[in-house]
């Protein structure tokens, strides 16, 4: 379906422990094709050493990481992926919005979407670059993917011979990467498999031209007055409006109308954000039955691990809000809110930061525990376009020459190095509580910030030793952290947080 050349040099930077990457590996292998491992999308520059040191062509990425590089890259976002043939995106929603400014970044790549599950693999891909050139705005996950056959069945599993947005079906996926079944599970696995095909929970329909269309799942599906309505059609909507970052949807209980369920739209907000604008955006866009009647904004939309949209987890929050619960919630706490809020920013815009405001975040820096109330640290800022400039060149010397990866400075307005004396007994402990207590102040008000741990240990490298020498910072001092502050360019990603890490005893 990709086209993939026995000459192909396909980068993967994702867990091959995942159904994704896991297609990906065989599909390059099975063409006799060769397959680059890369650990992850976090250090862009690793990503940039890897094309460039093996003249990669094609590469599998997952949308949630288009964010991170583009803000690490920054201008050279489209010259480094640009050299590639082909990217496949996959592994997460990939909304309109972003496949047109992939398009429009990287007009000599083209880019795939594929759509699939555990149990069907990849069984439908869609040509990104085709459908945005051809001005299609419709949220199609593709056409079946090669040696992929596919039913759409009615409520009594029997095959339809025609479907559309207002008589969708059960989607069946017949192919040899289909699953045998689930382990130790006979009865699931019988409810599942039918005739060779997998019967997934997912309502599509089929255009005239062989466009599958995916409603949402049948589940998540949002009865209103005994019309069917798709979430996922709100959210395409409603992400292309410029006051939107992200939005999910979800149907609730109609209690003040009769309609059974009405539409609940949730909102990260951006610059220009009005839910009056919003709702007269949709209602040129959407029937009036299929209008949110409910608008929430929360500073951003929960996601699983797999970076999937988690609507039970807005389902509660729903419940909370209109019981509420919400209010009394300890999680709903500012203070609370700004720890659980709080996430990386890498791309700024330069912008100055009053003094003032940064005397504060300093404060909140050496006000943070310290043990034995030692209070060795020291606070090095760097401030000025030049003094940065300089100290980004040197770190990245350093860096380069000790074979560590450094990226994340795209301009910050203010720097600051937090040092400690490695001979006190929590030096490095002592740092680390002073640099997270600044990002929080930081972004409590409204700066962005990132932590960079590269320096520690090169304290005796040169021409980093030179440079501490100058600023001040003493031979026995550590630097544990550069910390990078300035107003957000770009909003950073809350990534999902692993919950299977806490055991009481």
């Amino acid at each position: 379906s990709l086209g993939i050349r026995e000459d192909e040099r396909y980068l993967l930077p994702l867990p091959i422990s995942h159904s994704y990457a896991l297609d990906t590996v065989r599909a390059v292998l099975y063409n006799g094709a060769s397959l680059i491992l890369q650990n992850g999308f976090m250090f862009a520059g690793d990503l940039v050493n890897s094309i460039e040191r093996y003249d990669c062509t094609a590469m599998s990425m997952v949308p949630s990481s288009i964010g991170i590089l583009k803000a690490q890259l920054g201008d050279r976002f489209g010259s480094v992926l640009g050299r590639l043939r082909f990217i496949k995106f996959g592994a997460g929603q990939f909304g309109i919005k972003q496949q047109r400014e992939i398009a429009a970044l990287l007009p000599g790549t083209t880019i795939y979407n594929g759509w699939g599950s555990s149990e069907t693999s990849t069984g439908f891909i869609l040509n990104v670059t085709e459908k945005v050139r051809d001005g299609n705005d419709m949220p199609s996950i593709g056409k079946p993917a090669y040696g992929v056959s596919i039913e759409i069945r009615d409520e009594n599993g029997e095959p339809m011979k025609k479907s559309s947005a207002e008589s969708p079906g059960r989607l069946a996926v017949k192919s040899d990467m289909i699953m045998k079944g689930y382990w130790g599970q006979p009865e699931l696995t019988a409810e599942t498999l039918s005739d060779g095909f997998v019967i997934t929970n997912d309502l599509v329909y089929r255009d005239e031209n062989g466009y599958v269309y995916l409603l949402g799942r049948a589940d998540d599906i949002i009865n209103v007055g005994g019309e069917k309505v798709s979430p996922i059609e709100i959210e395409n909507a409603a992400e292309q409006y410029e006051g939107v970052k992200e939005c999910a949807c979800i149907g609730a209980d109609d209690t003040e109308g009769g309609f059974g369920q009405i539409p609940v739209l949730f909102a990260a907000a951006d610059k220009g954000y009005s839910e009056e604008t919003l709702k007269i955006y949709l209602s040129g866009r959407l029937e009036r039955f299929k209008l949110p009647r409910k608008y929430i904004v929360i500073p951003s939309i929960p996601r699983n691990r797999m970076q999937k949209t988690d609507r039970r987890a807005l389902k509660k929050m729903y419940n909370e809000i209109i019981s509420g619960k919400a209010e009394n919630d300890p999680e709903n706490d500012p203070v609370i809110q700004n720890i659980l809020t709080r996430r990386s920013i890498r791309n700024f815009t330069g912008e100055h930061i009053p003094q003032d405001i940064l005397d504060v975040i300093i404060k909140a820096g050496y006000h943070a525990p310290s043990g034995h109330n030692m209070q060795t640290w020291r606070f090095t800022v760097i401030r000025g376009a030049d003094k940065i400039s300089r100290f980004r060149e040197t770190t990245a010397e350093t860096a380069k020459r000790n074979g560590l990866s450094f990226y994340g400075f795209i301009n910050p307005d203010t720097v600051i190095l937090v040092s400690n004396d490695v001979r006190a007994v929590c030096s490095c402990e002592d740092a680390s509580a002073a640099l997270e207590n600044m990002q929080l102040a930081a972004h409590a008000l409204g700066i962005g910030s990132v932590w960079i741990g590269v320096l520690a240990g090169l304290r005796h490298r040169d021409p980093i030793r030179s440079l501490l020498d100058e600023y001040g910072i003493p031979d026995d001092h550590n630097v544990y952290g550069i910390l990078n502050l300035g107003y957000p360019g770009a909003p950073g990603r809350l990534l999902a947080k692993r919950t299977d890490v806490v055991h009481y005893v």
